[in-house]
């Protein structure tokens, strides 16, 4: 067929109607993509405004859970003269009624400054500082145990928390005696009173 027999007139309404379409199909599509990728990139700040809620949600829900949990753990240290400041008072009140009430033939005492400590070893401590105060004991004592029943009123009774750097025994008498009055064994002790206080030197306040 020669071109020159086609129908012109005939096909150019198709041939319109087909140009029309196939522009309308383009318009279409290009606005369907653009909506499309609109839409997608909302759903996208959408979910991340989602997750950062959620991670916010469960951040403070892990907060509420660890303060519940360890809150009461905190108090009881603060009351127990471990956090906040040191309790020397406490320490020789004790020292001085288990000397009463064991007879203990003589008790010399010294305590130090308080001053920071430093293990031997990493100590991560964040806002906190460990401090440490140190504490002569010399005794007189009857028998060895005598300074048993010394550490064992510190250990339920004072305030705060300590360890023995050292202790010392030696004979005073050349013989033992069974007398509540007779100094028979001297005892020399180094004991480490440890409290954690903020570094900057704030008050802990609960």
């Amino acid at each position: 067929m020669r071109l020159a027999d086609i129908e012109w007139r005939v096909i150019r309404g198709a041939l319109g109607a087909l140009v029309l379409a196939a522009s309308i199909g383009a318009t279409l599509y290009t606005a369907a993509t653009r909506f499309r990728d609109a839409m997608q990139m909302k759903y996208s700040e959408s979910h991340q405004r989602l997750q950062n809620v959620t991670g916010k949600y469960l951040a403070v829900d892990q907060e509420d859970m660890i303060i519940s949990e360890q809150y009461p753990r905190f108090v009881e240290l603060v009351r127990k003269g471990v956090i906040g400041n040191e309790q020397r008072l406490n320490w020789i009140e004790v020292l001085k009624r288990t000397a009463a009430v064991t007879k203990i033939p003589s008790l010399r005492y010294e305590i130090a400054a308080r001053k920071p400590f430093t293990p031997d070893f990493g100590l991560a401590t964040g806002p906190y500082q460990v401090r440490v105060s140190k504490m002569k004991l010399d005794l007189g004592l009857l028998h060895e145990n005598d300074l048993s029943a010394v550490l064992a009123a510190l250990d339920g009774k004072a305030d705060g928390f300590y360890s023995i750097r050292d202790c010392t025994f030696r004979r005073s008498a050349e013989r033992v005696e069974p007398r509540l009055d007779r100094e028979n064994l001297k005892s020399a002790c180094e004991l480490l009173w440890f409290t954690i206080r903020l570094a900057n030197g704030n008050e802990i306040k609960l």
